[in-house]
């Protein structure tokens, strides 16, 4: 494993039970926020799909952390929520809050 960290919100789609990584660092266009699924891959998702998914229970988070450090190589930080400055930085509208 390397050095790197990647700052996720794991939440849950529960309309096909999929876990979904938000990237808390992740370029995005606004009003979008840069996700992935080990189903679907990486994407933008909607701000709006983001409060549509819910919190998994604590053994679906270790799992889905478990396999996506073993696949990318790196360590998850995990958050529980987006701030405004998460979001606009983002955005690309600032650099610094």
């Amino acid at each position: 494993m390397n050095n790197d960290n990647e700052r996720l919100i794991i939440k849950k789609d529960l309309k096909y039970k999929d876990l979904v990584g938000f990237y808390v660092d992740g370029k995005a266009n606004i009003g979008k926020i840069m996700s992935m699924t080990f189903s679907g891959g990486h994407s933008e998702a909607s701000y709006g799909y983001y409060f549509e998914c819910r919190t998994p229970s604590e053994e679906e988070v270790e799992e889905f952390i478990k396999k996506y450090e073993g696949h990318y190589s790196c360590k998850v930080i995990r958050r529980r929520r987006l701030t405004r400055n998460d979001l606009m930085k983002t955005w690309g509208k600032v650099d610094r809050l």
